[in-house]
Order: structure tokens, then C-alpha cells, then sequence
């Protein structure tokens, strides 16, 4: 089976705050041989042929947290999450690799909502002026 990323040796992955995308095939697919650990956290896996995730065996450590499969993005399909996604304020701070980065993608502050978006783009929070007029 193909996909954006496929695990098949004692090769270990971990990452967050990411996204999987465009691929002909599943997102992640983990073979039958695969020893190594997957560690997946406040991740978007979308716009797929196949399924997000693909797991045919194999003996090492896995975790998926906070991660979400076939979200809507905004438009033009640059990965930035749309008005109302599930993804927004859905992320948890702690990621497995550590400490979370201070800033996304686009050097934004990571932090723009009550916690962490899941994905590699923060959103903005809708901004309204006194006057009641966005400007």
C-alpha cells in the first residue's frame, strides 16, 4: 500500500502541530515489518485517496492524539482551517517530541484561542472594533 509517509523498518516517527495531504494513497501506512514507534499529535490528514491512517501490524509503540482524518480546510486548499473547523481550539499543548513551538507555520503566535489548533496553521480569532466595524 502507498501513502505520504510508510513505515516498514525500526525507523521511529513522531511528530505534531502537522499536515498530511494530497496523497494517492492512505496518510500514514504502517507495514506488517514495521519494529519502530509512531507517535502522532495535533495532526490534520485530509484530501486523500486512500484511508488516513493504515495499520497492517507490526510490533512497536503506537499513539494517536489529537489528531483528526478528513477535515474541511479554508480556501484554495492552502491548509488553513475553515470558519467552524474541529480542528480549531482542539489541540493540546503538550506534544510528544517536547515542547510546543511559540509559532506556526507562517510565524504566527501558536496560541491564538483558549489552546492549540490541531494542524500547522493557528487560525486568527474573529476580530470585531468597538465601533462595531471591521476595519
Amino acid at each position: 500500500a502507498q501513502g505520504a509517509i510508510f513505515l516498514a523498518d525500526a525507523s521511529n516517527l513522531a511528530f505534531s502541530d502537522s499536515v498530511i495531504a494530497l496523497s494517492n494513497g492512505a496518510g500514514i501506512v504502517i507495514s506488517s515489518s514495521s519494529t519502530g514507534s509512531v507517535h502522532v499529535q495535533n495532526t490534520t490528514i485530509a484530501h486523500l485517496v486512500g484511508y488516513g491512517i493504515v495499520m497492517n501490524g507490526g510490533s512497536g509503540g503506537r499513539s494517536f492524539s489529537n489528531s483528526i482524518v478528513h477535515d474541511t480546510f479554508g480556501a484554495n486548499a492552502d491548509f488553513r482551517l475553515a470558519v467552524g473547523s474541529q480542528a480549531i481550539d482542539s489541540g493540546t499543548a503538550t506534544p510528544p517530541s517536547g515542547a510546543l513551538s511559540t509559532v506556526d507555520v507562517d510565524q504566527l503566535q501558536r496560541l491564538q484561542g483558549s489552546t492549540v489548533d490541531i494542524g500547522a496553521h493557528e487560525s486568527l480569532p474573529d476580530v470585531v472594533f468597538s465601533n462595531g466595524f471591521e476595519e
